[in-house]
């Protein structure tokens, strides 16, 4: 069976000379302020056997592991941080209470069976962006977005980034299209089209927003996890 965590790590060692470059562009403008990047851990029994392997994505992280990732050895710590955040299943945010229900809408059970990533590898110590800079030497040097949904081989992505990031998903799918989803206007809800993404790929609001508008919210869900499941 292939071993989807140790192809991850080998991604991650491989790429340790690129994430080195962005370090140092970053040092030599005293650019300080940012945590990540985000490596993924996946519990493969539970995401191989579920009804549909979830990928749900966010925007950044809100604080994370903020250590220079130069070895192996910091891969493995960083991985390791990953596995024990659960996919916040102690952590009291809208992000997690919607992940996981979506994840009981589309595979009819919640547990750590989905993964879960960010279309932006960095992030803060708080909420929001890091500078301009850090992104785009996350782009120049360490776009390995396409590199993990290849490996992770996903049924579904559920992008919970809204259209204020759909310049994010650009620069990791340059050849990504919007497509109308059902009657919804595009800007609130849209299926994606890429070559590097499963036919069943959302991009809709994140909870931060969405659950403002809970009714609406759960009605666009409900519509995707139909069409998901053929229905």
């Amino acid at each position: 069976m292939i071993n989807i965590n140790n192809l991850l790590r080998d991604l991650y060692i491989s790429t340790l000379p690129d994430l080195a470059k962005m370090y140092s562009t970053l040092d030599s403008a005293g650019i300080t302020d940012y945590v990540g990047p985000l490596l993924l851990y996946c519990w493969e029994e539970d995401y191989l056997n579920s009804k549909h392997k979830l990928l749900i994505i966010g925007q950044e992280t809100n604080g994370w592991k903020d250590d220079y990732i130069k070895t192996s050895s910091d891969i493995d710590d960083s991985i390791e941080y990953y596995r024990r955040f659960q996919l916040g299943t102690e952590y009291n945010s809208l992000f997690w209470r919607y992940a996981h229900e979506i994840n009981q809408m589309i595979n009819e059970t919640d547990n750590l069976n989905f993964v879960w990533n960010n279309i932006n590898k960095f992030g803060v110590d708080g909420k929001g962006r890091p500078e301009k800079i850090v992104l785009e030497e996350e782009n120049k040097h360490y776009n390995i977005f396409q590199k993990e949904i290849e490996i992770l081989s996903p049924d579904v992505c559920i992008f919970l980034t809204g259209p204020n990031y759909d310049a994010d998903l650009q620069q990791k799918f340059p050849n990504i299209s919007y497509l109308e989803f059902a009657d919804y206007p595009i800007r609130e809800v849209s299926q994606l089209s890429s070559n590097f993404l499963p036919t069943h790929s959302y991009r809709l609001y994140h909870p931060g927003y969405g659950n403002r508008y809970s009714e609406w919210y759960y009605k666009i869900l409900d519509s995707i996890v139909k069409k998901i499941n053929g229905v």
